[in-house]
């Protein structure tokens, strides 16, 4: 499994994170994403958390999907966060030139699979799967849509 971050986008007082995800897995068909956006360091470290969600998309007759970039994923957090000590502060594409860290984790549901050796009569439940990704990327200013400006 695969993920990443493409955009931080704040628009007001929110966050638009987008993504791709790729779990490898063509059973796969669904995710959550849960992630969180850091600024700063140590006593002027501010951060929030948001979720968002991965579909995986139908190919389109003809067209391969591109095996590069993944599927998307959107998601929002509040861009006023938490900080050290209680405090609370607000993530600022302008702090830092912009750059936070990007934490995330997807929450994928494999479905039911076909038992192995003597239970190959049955199917074994579904299982969650998770996994992580951390990255440093840029928080830019953007329009409501999370379109960076």
């Amino acid at each position: 499994m695969v993920g990443q971050f493409l955009t931080l986008v704040r628009n007001g007082d929110v966050v638009t994170a987008t993504g791709t995800f790729d779990p490898q897995d063509p059973d796969i068909k669904h995710a959550t994403v849960l992630f969180m956006v850091v600024q700063g360091e140590n006593d002027s470290m501010v951060w929030t958390h948001g979720s968002g969600e991965w579909k995986r998309r139908e190919p389109d007759a003809g067209a391969p999907a591109d095996p590069e970039s993944g599927d998307p994923w959107v998601g929002t957090a509040g861009a006023e966060g938490d900080g050290v000590n209680g405090s609370r502060g607000w993530l600022e594409p302008g702090q830092d030139n912009g750059t936070v860290r990007g934490i995330a984790v997807a929450l994928a549901v494999l479905p039911a699979q076909k038992g192995l050796g003597a239970r190959a009569d049955r199917f074994e439940p579904p299982t969650i799967q998770a996994l992580t990704w951390c990255v440093s990327t840029k928080l830019v200013w953007g329009d409501a849509a999370g379109t960076p400006a």
